[in-house]
């Protein structure tokens, strides 16, 4: 069986996107997005998605996305460029130096 290549979606098909609801769920929108739930908590705790992208319902511990405007902050922000080297050996420095301490033995 062939196997068919998956076609990746622009960055202006991400930015254009019409969204069937004004308002998602944070599962919701991490499905959507093909993004783990955790991923967005984690930008979420770090003060990284604020309103008015998250709205807390009131009188309800439920928050709510506004799916296009996160499709512009996750495209401004989380999407463009590959790290730069430097931010690479940053994120994975413990990795190299145990690689160069391996090679010095």
């Amino acid at each position: 069986m062939k196997q068919e290549k998956l076609k990746h979606a622009s960055y202006d098909e991400i930015l254009n996107f019409d969204f069937n609801q004004p308002l998602m769920t944070v599962k919701a929108t991490c499905e959507k997005f093909s993004l783990p739930v955790k991923t967005f908590k984690t930008w979420q705790y770090r003060d990284e998605l604020k309103h008015p992208i998250i709205i807390k319902v009131k009188g309800s511990r439920r928050i709510v996305v506004q799916p296009q405007l996160f499709a512009e902050w996750f495209v401004k922000n989380k999407c463009g460029s590959a790290p730069t080297v430097g931010e690479n050996r940053i994120i994975y420095s413990k990795q190299i130096n145990a690689m160069t301490e391996g090679r010095a033995r």
